[in-house]
């Protein structure tokens, strides 16, 4: 995978992959914007939206999912 992607939604094999070293929050977060991608590849919205925008959205969803069932990030424990 490109350096900076943490994962991929393929319309034509239906399929999502993300980062193998993802885990937690971030693989969470990570599949649910994918998610939003595959909603927009099938709803045919993708091909009104440019790329920029088409990412905004899957974000925004993301963070919409992640706040709405208040899944935070797990603080780093401190070592003693």
């Amino acid at each position: 995978m490109p350096e900076g992607v943490l994962g991929y939604c393929c319309p034509a094999t239906k399929t999502i992959a993300t980062r193998k070293d993802l885990k937690g929050h971030e693989l969470l977060s990570t599949v649910i914007h994918e998610i939003g991608h595959a909603i927009d590849f099938e709803s045919g919205i993708f091909q009104t939206l440019d790329h920029t925008q088409l990412e905004i959205l899957a974000e925004c969803r993301s963070r919409v999912m992640l706040e709405n069932f208040d899944i935070k990030p797990k603080k780093p424990k401190r070592k003693k």
